[in-house]
Order: structure tokens, then C-alpha cells, then sequence
């Protein structure tokens, strides 16, 4: 992960919350705590702001239900053909990504 971050020199990095709040099995917490903290560390150690944000707010902020986040337009973000994988999480990474710039954070403020 920090070397994925020292090459792509991000600003700042936001984790998009996840929305399954009960009934996780062991394996599912575990590789979720896992990778959030992987991120969050590396983050730190190159002195990347990183924040989390849920999906209510970043609802909002894109102009969509945050339980379809998934659904949201390329169009929205500037995209003439939707990209590969826009449905399998990309859509909800682009939606973190607006959170984190409208929240005045991408440049450490």
C-alpha cells in the first residue's frame, strides 16, 4: 500500500465506510479492519491525509441514496462511456473521492 501511495502521491485518501453494520462473519471484519488499518497506516506513514467517511454524507454530497451509490451516473463525474468496473465498486470510489474534495480535506485542511 505505500508504495502505491508514494507512487501515485495522492493529497489526502478517503475510505468509504461500509454499510453492513451486524451479521459479519470473522473472515469478513477481519479483512476489513485489516485492509482499513493497512491504509490508514500507510497514510501515516507518508503523512497522507486520510479520513473515513460514511456513506449518508457522501450520499449527499453526490446527490444520491447512499444505499445506491453503486448506481450513481458516470456522467456525474465527466465519463462519455462508463468505465470497467463502474458497478463493482468504482462508482462508490469516485463518490469517496467527491466527499473528501467537497469537505475542504484534500489539501490538508
Amino acid at each position: 500500500m505505500t508504495q502505491e501511495l508514494r507512487a501515485s502521491s495522492p493529497e489526502s485518501v478517503a475510505i468509504l465506510a461500509t454499510r453492513k453494520n451486524n451479521q459479519w462473519s470473522y473472515s469478513q471484519a477481519t479483512d476489513r479492519i485489516s485492509i482499513t488499518s493497512i491504509i490508514h497506516l500507510a497514510c501515516h506513514h507518508l503523512a497522507i491525509p486520510c479520513e473515513e467517511f460514511k456513506t449518508d454524507p457522501v450520499g449527499r454530497i453526490v446527490g444520491q441514496p447512499a444505499d445506491k451509490l453503486e448506481e450513481t451516473p458516470s456522467l456525474k463525474y465527466g465519463y462519455t462511456k462508463t468505465p470497467t468496473y463502474w458497478a463493482a465498486g468504482l462508482a462508490e470510489a469516485h463518490a469517496a473521492t467527491a466527499a473528501i474534495l467537497f469537505s475542504g480535506k484534500a489539501v490538508g485542511g
